[in-house]
C-alpha cells in the first residue's frame, strides 16, 4: 500500500526535527530554489500578471467578486456537505 502525501509530510517533518545540521543543509540546498519561488510569489511575473488581469476585470465589473463573508459561507456549506457523507 502506498503512503499518502500527508503521511510522507508527517514523516519528513519528524525527520527534519531530529536530523543533524549537515543533512538539513543538504536538504536546503536541494530544495532552495523551490522554497524561494513558492515563498516569493510576487517575483513570479506570470502570476503577478494574472493577478493584475483578474483585479482589472473585477474593478471594471467584467467578473463578479465575492466578499469574505460570502466565501466563508460557501466554504461552510461545502464542509457540511462533505461531513454529511
Amino acid at each position: 500500500m502506498a503512503m499518502t502525501t500527508a503521511a510522507m509530510r508527517a514523516k519528513l517533518n519528524d525527520y527534519i526535527s531530529v536530523a543533524d545540521d549537515d543533512k538539513i543543509k543538504a536538504m536546503y540546498v536541494l530544495f532552495k530554489n523551490d522554497i524561494n519561488s513558492e515563498l516569493e510569489w510576487w517575483q513570479d511575473k506570470h502570476l503577478v500578471k494574472e493577478f493584475d488581469v483578474d483585479y482589472k476585470n473585477w474593478k471594471e465589473g467584467k467578473v463578479k467578486g465575492h466578499s469574505l463573508d460570502e466565501v466563508k459561507a460557501s466554504i461552510k456549506k461545502l464542509q457540511v456537505k462533505r461531513d454529511a457523507r
